[in-house]
């Protein structure tokens, strides 16, 4: 009968394929035909027990959990909700802040950046865990054990955070563009590009994905050609790295500017809804952890590679106890300009490179930021 076909068993398998894993689906496939080959299932089936039999056996093999059936992929290749993450925290108000705290007092304020990762990384391992395990968003979870006021409130307050740090975004991506010529409705035409981008791709996750993976890789590579051209001391900046607090003004809103725009907790919040949309679940946990960690430190390496280049070029040491001047920063695009003779007299090489990454840390934020406030 047609129950008992090959070509029923390719069709019912097709159809468990879609719901399994990709990263499995090449396996399962493989595991599939060796059992349709079989001597035991010939083109036509001999009896129908042998038939159920083999059904049942397939059905197992494509419905498990068990993620042994497929070779494991190295762990650069299962990275993603990490990588979007890094990219929506390491924005413009970042960079600004990082720069300004690395002009004023150098390296010594490395070991701070290095603080709010950490906490950033426990919180977006946790949002990874949840994300994972859990069979409802974290908002319905919320809703459904603590009461609609908190879902609702904290629901609101992620909303508003991101809408402060999107203000921050358009600013960032226009004082790139700034630079080169004026123009003053380059942010609506980009606010154009990614309204539309956003309603119209098909699969977003995916599209954001690849996306997020390009502007890490142009943010790491245009940072760390300046930073190599800048030519820091790194005993100083291995120093950075221990708690020092003595020269910590106390009114320096700067600092706390630079570990509010390191230590995002709405960003994390968002991670669970990232592992969600990639489709990982209880068996993909341990992957989610180790995505969560390279995305935190993504974020770190960003952050005092600008820190790090700007104490480079702008820190001057106090002289016979006397303090130099600071280098003031009242936009990304004054920072722009002052790296404008890194590479050399009359050479706007340090400011290209630098306003490549300030574009791609930019938009890439916005982007993810306008997916935040939407999902949540």
């Amino acid at each position: 009968s047609r129950s008992m076909s090959p070509c029923y068993f390719r069709r019912l398998a097709n159809n468990a394929f879609r719901s399994a894993p990709k990263w499995h689906q090449r396996a399962l496939k493989s595991r599939f035909t060796t059992c349709l080959n079989r001597s035991d299932l010939p083109n036509n089936c001999a009896s129908m027990t042998m038939a159920r039999q083999s059904l049942n056996n397939i059905r197992g093999i494509l419905m498990s959990n068990d993620t042994s059936a497929a070779s494991p992929r190295p762990w650069y290749l299962r990275l993603g909700p990490g990588l979007i993450t890094a990219c929506v925290v390491i924005g413009p108000g970042s960079i600004l802040t990082a720069s300004a705290i690395g002009a004023k007092y150098g390296y010594s304020m490395s070991w701070v950046v290095a603080l709010a990762v950490v906490f950033m990384m426990v919180y977006t391992a946790m949002g990874a865990r949840i994300g994972a395990v859990a069979k409802k968003p974290i908002g319905d979870l919320l809703r459904d054990k603590a009461g609609s006021w908190l879902a609702i409130l904290i629901g609101c307050s992620v909303f508003f955070i991101a809408s402060a740090f999107q203000f921050g975004n358009n600013l960032g991506v226009h004082s790139a563009f700034q630079q080169y010529f004026d123009f003053d409705y380059t942010i609506v035409i980009f606010n154009a590009i990614s309204i539309t981008f956003i309603f119209a791709a098909k699969d977003l996750y995916k599209i954001v994905e690849k996306l997020m993976m390009a502007f890490v890789s142009l943010m790491l590579l245009s940072f760390a050609v300046n930073l190599v051209f800048a030519k820091p001391d790194v005993i100083g900046v291995v120093k950075g790295l221990i708690p020092s607090g003595s020269a910590i003004a106390d009114d320096d809103l700067t600092l706390i500017g630079l570990i509010g725009t390191t230590f995002v907790v709405a960003a994390a919040y968002y991670q669970s809804y990232l592992v969600r949309q990639k489709g990982w679940g209880v068996n993909e946990v341990k992957d989610g952890l180790i995505d969560a960690r390279v995305g935190a430190l993504i974020m770190a390496v960003i952050t005092l590679t600008i820190m790090t280049t700007s104490a480079a070029v702008f820190f001057k040491p106090a002289v016979d106890g006397v303090a130099p001047e600071v280098v003031e920063f009242s936009s990304v695009g004054d920072v722009a300009k002052q790296l404008e003779p890194l590479f050399g007299k009359g050479s706007d090489m340090g400011k290209h490179l630098f306003c490549i990454g300030l574009f791609c840390a930019a938009y890439s934020s916005f982007i993810v930021n306008s997916m935040i406030g939407g999902f949540i």
